[in-house]
């Protein structure tokens, strides 16, 4: 069952009290509330609200429903780094999605206020997204629209992917499907969702995981979209640096751990299975020793060349990976933004 067909299910209704204590926020979706729940007394939740009418009100529909779907099946059993999903209600024209509240912020407005994070704050932040993005996966989900606003903070520094919008199934009765919605955020988005072809799900989260990295470590977002008209996408493509890019005073290290994420094509972008081997990953940047400013700002072509090679034999051996194959495979399905 694709997640457009599991969203003709309509949610359950919920008539239990609760008590607004704030509002965290507002969007073109309505607003996000914090509230206590009658039967949670003296614990805070947040309650995102969707209207649902207009000359849209369809699609907002379809999209609430789906949504609720897959944070459904993300809180069972539930992880870390996912925001957890409690209940939801209904009324005529509004969609009450009520889940887990992060009292910490979003990771926006962490970068925002601090300019970009330390290497060690980025480095445990970038730790947690990759595992919250192994357990969304291994569930059959693609977020489509991992970025530092999507990223919830707890005051202990736990960080919880949220937002589930766009998000889709990319396992459907045991098979994986190509997916060609063209959605998400420009900046995070990767090439073949930009240009509109087929591609497959976890590729594209793992490459807006890339790019936040890029954004904490540095404070800016490398380009505004991955593609070779944008001239900073160009000059990271063609293995080149200058001083106003984003990435031109990052080490050698995270240079080399990038240029495994931010591969244009997806065939020789690392899974996280091989992203979790990386010794940046592991370490960060313990027991770096000095470089020259040419080796560590950029991807030089022997470094990449190896990186590349080690991607498609761990690909090849573990046979999770290989998209020509596979493609085969795929049956192709459209599924909805």
């Amino acid at each position: 069952m694709s997640a457009t067909e599991s969203t003709t299910t309509t949610p359950p209704a919920s008539t239990e009290k609760y008590q607004v204590l704030g509002l965290l926020g507002k969007g073109t979706f309505g607003k996000v509330l914090l509230i206590e729940l009658e039967s949670l007394p003296g614990e805070a939740v947040a309650m995102k609200e969707i209207e649902a009418s207009g000359e849209h009100v369809e699609q907002i529909t379809l999209n609430v429903k789906k949504e609720y779907i897959l944070t459904k099946r993300l809180s069972a059993p539930g992880h870390e780094n996912v925001i957890r999903f409690l209940s939801i209600r209904t009324m005529p024209e509004h969609y009450f999605l009520i889940m887990e509240y992060a009292d910490g912020g979003d990771l926006f407005d962490k970068i925002s206020s601090e300019y970009r994070l330390t290497s060690s704050q980025a480095h445990g932040y970038f730790k947690q997204l990759i595992a919250g993005l192994r357990y969304i996966h291994s569930k059959g989900v693609t977020h489509r629209d991992i970025k530092p606003e999507n990223l919830m903070l707890t005051k202990a520094g736990v960080l919880k992917i949220t937002d589930f919008g766009l998000g889709t199934l990319h396992i459907i009765k045991g098979e994986e499907s190509l997916m060609d919605t063209r959605c998400g955020t420009p900046q995070y988005a990767a090439p073949e969702v930009l240009v509109g072809n087929q591609y497959r799900g976890p590729p594209v989260d793992i490459w807006s995981a890339g790019v936040v990295l890029i954004n904490m470590l540095t404070g800016h977002s490398p380009w505004k979209k991955a593609c070779k008209s944008d001239a900073s996408y160009t000059r990271w493509f063609n293995d080149e640096c200058t001083e106003r890019d984003a990435w031109s005073d990052l080490g050698a290290r995270v240079i080399t751990l990038l240029c495994s994420i931010l591969a244009h094509n997806p065939t020789h972008r690392a899974p996280i299975e091989l992203i979790e081997q990386d010794h940046w990953f592991q370490f960060g940047d313990e027991e770096t020793v000095e470089i020259t400013s040419a080796s560590s700002t950029s991807c030089n072509s022997e470094a990449k060349s190896s990186r590349k090679r080690k991607i498609e034999q761990t690909i090849e051996s573990r046979n999770v990976f290989d998209y020509s194959s596979k493609s085969k495979k795929m049956k192709r399905r459209t599924l909805s933004a």
